[in-house]
């Protein structure tokens, strides 16, 4: 009988999709009830399904390899879908049906597309034949391996591919080849014990590798030719720098994002032979965000972006110049990415986002300039009714700089509204002036969203990282709480209805200040939040391995009986009786980073505290929620939960709920 009522389901919820068009959903909504909001004219509610199970959408365009043909992926109510056709037009426009979070990329052959997916719990790697659409996709899973991953493809799709493993050892990579049909294993590289990570030149010589050589010291290597055996010591850093190559080595010489004896991080150019370092592009006021190369197997940055604020773009190659003066059009700030290449950089797809609207896609020509549209993400027809993001600055309370994003909603007077303080997670992360989805759907309820980059964030400087070390709980806190205190003093926060939210180490920040504020905030919700601190750090994969050293600088080690304490004291789990306000927990069941059983162990102790709370677990998911189907079910429940504790608004019932349910 359970089986007859779910494919009745299955049946009523296809019909309700099909006919979206007249039947909008929307039982059950809540009105604005916040004395800010009741006041005034709202933006028209955008209903949940636009934002999070909108079958209309298209991104992700890609040129093949030689420009024979262009990709994308395209959203259907049974999942997502590759697309392709040619690029002069001729032909039909070709599917290539996947599983759920598959990806591809391009054959350098300019013929095949690759797809990995997940098949009966293994990584699969399949070779499509888009002149053959017909034919049977050919299995190039690289064989002989339970983990694996591609790490160099040479031009010439005839020749061997690098990969590494760590089926050895699970805290240790090696390096293999295969041939690219997945056959022919060869051990290349033994990892000794110490190397963090192997890099390849063009030709995929192994010539590179990064060795950690004390508790928080590593050092770059370098050898001429891979039949060489002794390694030649390039430069030597710490945990607390950040050095990371971003193009091949080439001709003895490498570029990288490094800070190592500054405060922001720069692009710079390293002689391999001497370990000189040349400065490439650097701004003392901010650090690089972002590093673009318009070539694949790049041995050159072509335009950087700084961060800190507003995105700043600034070209160092001819390349660079010309695709700068290509979008000397777009309207500023504006953000974009780097979605795909020809192999000889002369034609480029990118996402592009316009003061914070929602996404567009074009190819360029760097040549000549020519630009030709592609398409945008269909959420772009509610761009006049999008919020606006300010990149500020507020005071903590002992003098130091924060950078925050103060989200607004659209039309409304920032008068005393209910607010959510947004944490990001990490702590070594940092939320970044672009559009956010899920920001717009907050704001779009009625909420002005402050995201808060506490000091630990990266991005700001070594000197602003370093301020966070061991100060979860506390001066990291005092930056959260110090900032929504200023959107109350700019009176644009109601100081009786801010709510803080956190994914990850920001559940763990939403947690805390709900219990070591408990009169500051109206409810807090974590999501894969960590609310045991001691359990954490026994059983986190990032607080085990070769950087293990770099995690204790933020919460201590637990071998410490000092740093022992401090973690149980500053722990949410330790808290519970503190807590006043109602609570939303969300965690994915399969988790590897924060075992869903600190949120078990924490709902428990909220129950038998009587604490009001709601917690949701959910199937196929991990780190954070990916399906649609989660999406829909979790920000429903969010948007109610909200609206009770906050006075905004609610679209209420959605008949993609029904999907969610019986197609998940």
């Amino acid at each position: 009988m359970r089986k007859t009522i779910k494919l009745l389901g299955v049946v009523v919820v296809l019909l309700a999709i099909g006919a979206g068009a007249i039947w909008w959903g929307g039982w059950g909504s809540i009105s604005a009830i916040h004395p800010s909001l009741a006041s005034q004219k709202l933006a028209p509610l955008i209903p949940i399904r636009d934002f999070f199970a909108n079958s209309a959408n298209k991104w992700g365009y890609r040129p093949s390899p030689k420009g024979k043909w262009l990709s994308w992926w395209e959203a259907t109510n049974s999942g997502n879908i590759i697309r392709y056709k040619r690029a002069d037009e001729s032909g039909d426009i070709g599917t290539i049906k996947v599983s759920q979070g598959a990806s591809y990329f391009w054959d350098f052959g300019d013929r095949h597309i690759l797809l990995s997916q997940r098949e009966n719990d293994r990584k699969a790697l399949w070779k499509i034949d888009l002149e053959k659409p017909d034919a049977d996709w050919q299995e190039v899973t690289p064989r002989g391996f339970k983990s694996w991953r591609i790490i160099y493809r040479p031009h010439d799709p005839d020749e061997r591919w690098l990969i590494s493993s760590n089926d050895r050892e699970a805290k240790l990579v090696d390096m293999y080849s295969v041939d690219p049909d997945g056959l022919g294993k060869k051990l290349i590289e033994r990892n000794p014990g110490n190397v963090t990570s192997f890099s390849a030149d063009r030709s995929g010589n192994i010539v590179m590798r990064t060795v950690k050589t004390g508790e928080d010291t590593f050092q770059l290597e370098y050898r001429k030719k891979p039949e060489m055996k002794e390694w030649k010591a390039v430069l030597s850093y710490t945990a607390l720098d950040i050095f990371q190559t971003v193009v091949l080595p080439n001709n003895g010489h490498v570029q990288a994002i490094s800070n190592i004896g500054r405060d922001k991080m720069a692009l710079v150019d390293i002689d391999l032979a001497t370990g000189v370092e040349t400065i490439v592009a650097a701004n003392d006021e901010k650090s690089i965000r972002h590093v673009y190369s318009l070539t694949e197997h790049a041995l050159e940055v072509d335009v950087v972006n700084f961060g800190n604020g507003y995105p700043e773009y600034e070209a160092i190659t001819d390349r660079g110049r010309n695709l700068l003066a290509a979008m000397e059009g777009q309207q500023a700030p504006f953000i974009f990415g780097l979605l795909g290449k020809t192999l000889d950089g002369n034609k480029v797809t990118l996402s592009i986002s316009e003061q914070e609207n929602s996404w567009h896609y074009k190819q360029v020509d760097i040549e000549s300039g020519e630009q030709t549209a592609l398409g945008q993400f269909d959420f772009s027809r509610h761009a006049e009714y999008l919020a606006e993001t300010k990149a500020l600055k507020v005071k903590a309370r002992d003098g130091l700089d924060i950078p925050v994003l103060l989200t607004l909603p659209f039309g409304v007077k920032p008068e005393k509204l209910p607010m959510i303080v947004w944490v990001h997670g990490g702590p070594a992360l940092n939320d970044r002036w672009g559009y956010s989805h899920l920001k717009q759907f907050m704001a779009n309820r009625g909420y002005a969203v402050l995201s808060v980059n506490y000091r630990g964030s990266t991005g700001f400087g070594k000197a602003f990282q370093k301020a966070g070390f061991h100060q979860f709980g506390r001066a990291m806190q005092d930056d959260i709480i110090d900032a929504a205190k200023w959107a109350i003093a700019e009176g644009v926060a109601d100081p009786k209805k801010i709510a803080i939210y956190g994914r990850s180490f920001g559940g763990y920040a939403a947690m805390i200040g709900a219990a070591r504020d408990p009169d500051f905030f109206a409810a807090g919700i974590s999501v894969v939040g960590m609310t045991d601190l001691e359990y954490q750090s026994r059983y986190s994969p990032f607080t085990r391995g070769l950087r293990q050293a770099y995690a204790t600088r933020y919460f201590g080690s637990i071998d410490n009986a000092d740093d022992l304490k401090e973690l149980r004291d500053n722990s949410p789990i330790n808290m519970v009786d503190n807590i006043k306000v109602p609570v939303l927990l969300a965690h994915g069941i399969n988790d590897p980073t924060v075992d869903r059983v600190q949120s078990e162990v924490f709902e428990r102790k909220l129950k038998e505290h009587g604490t009001e709370y709601e917690a949701y677990y959910y199937e196929k998911e991990g780190h954070g929620f990916r399906r649609w189907q989660t999406k829909i079910m979790f920000y429903r429940k969010l948007e109610d939960f909200l609206a009770r504790n906050l006075g905004g608004r609610s679209g209420g019932f959605d008949y993609t709920e029904l999907g969610a349910r019986y197609l998940n």
